[in-house]
């Protein structure tokens, strides 16, 4: 068969063609796709019939998933004659976010049509919320420890996204791009636009400052009538620093620049009148320990 994409499960070759058909190969038999002779070393095939291209298929656990960008296929068995075929109405992999997938503790990460998404084997969840609308022409994703880290080209520029799977938190890690990213004898690597392979490692992320976009706070929910300010406890030491910036609708605009490593807690003053949700992030220095955000508001003339 002429297939799109491969891997490797249960001592077969899985594939998919253009036109929506799943195969795997003979039982440790790669070469072979077109056995039939009713044992459990058949090769298989199957026609599916939902609507779709299929974009990508990984190896779980106890599945082969073939994703559509809203549907998962999946596949569970040992041999044809066990066989289930099953379909999940869920967010699959975008359309060319195939070197997104990446495989950690049992959880898949990828890129999906708004998003990125962790699917652990029954459903699909977003986990870019933080990051708000994401463009996806192209990238790639690798594990570094415990960091997921993605690069996302929107056509016009790229970006490096790191998330931290350990403690749920997105960070912003620099405009580097990866064309293709892989493990290698326990290193992880990504290949870049001048066609270098390059490593991940601790001294290079150590050095860049770390971004945090937080979700969007609504000021003037139920009762809460006046803006208040948002209080910022870090530990910052000699030369650190944190960058405030406030989002309140219409992009991005700079609230402050914290120095002064003498101080535990930074003040946000927040602008009054300019709508009722804003979005903040900080980008701080990479010594810098964030323990605590406070945000206060006005009810009735009292504050909280």
């Amino acid at each position: 068969p002429n297939l799109s994409k491969l891997t490797v499960f249960g001592g077969r070759v899985w594939g998919f063609d253009e036109e929506g058909k799943i195969f795997a190969s003979k039982y440790y038999d790669p070469t072979v796709w077109e056995y039939f002779d009713l044992s459990s070393g058949d090769s298989f095939t199957l026609e599916t019939d939902t609507t779709g291209e299929f974009t990508a298929l990984f190896p779980m656990a106890d599945h082969v998933a073939f994703f559509k960008e809203d549907k998962i296929h999946r596949i569970t068995g040992t041999k044809p004659s066990n066989f289930r075929h099953s379909v999940i109405h869920a967010n699959g992999v975008k359309a060319g976010g195939d070197k997104t997938l990446c495989l950690k503790d049992g959880v898949l990460y990828y890129v999906g049509a708004d998003g990125v998404y962790a699917y652990g084997g029954a459903e699909s969840t977003r986990i870019s919320d933080a990051l708000g609308t994401l463009k996806f022409e192209k990238g790639a994703g690798v594990f570094y420890k415990d960091m997921y880290y993605i690069s996302i080209n929107d056509g016009e520029k790229s970006r490096l996204y790191g998330y931290d799977t350990a403690k749920k938190m997105w960070l912003l890690d620099s405009d580097e791009e990866f064309l293709n990213a892989f493990k290698f004898l326990g290193e992880s690597l990504y290949i870049n636009p001048d066609k270098e392979v390059k490593k991940i490692a601790d001294g290079k992320n150590k050095k860049e400052d770390m971004s945090v976009t937080f979700r969007e706070f609504k000021e003037q929910e139920g009762e809460q009538k006046g803006w208040g300010r948002i209080y910022i406890m870090a530990r910052l030491k000699k030369g650190d620093r944190i960058k405030a910036e406030v989002d309140y609708g219409f992009g991005f605009e700079m609230q402050g620049v914290f120095t002064d490593y003498n101080k535990t807690v930074f003040e946000v003053r927040l602008k009054p009148n300019r709508g009722d949700k804003i979005t903040l992030r900080l980008t701080a220095s990479p010594n810098v320990v964030i323990t605590k955000i406070m945000r206060e508001h006005h009810v009735h003339g009292s504050v909280f």
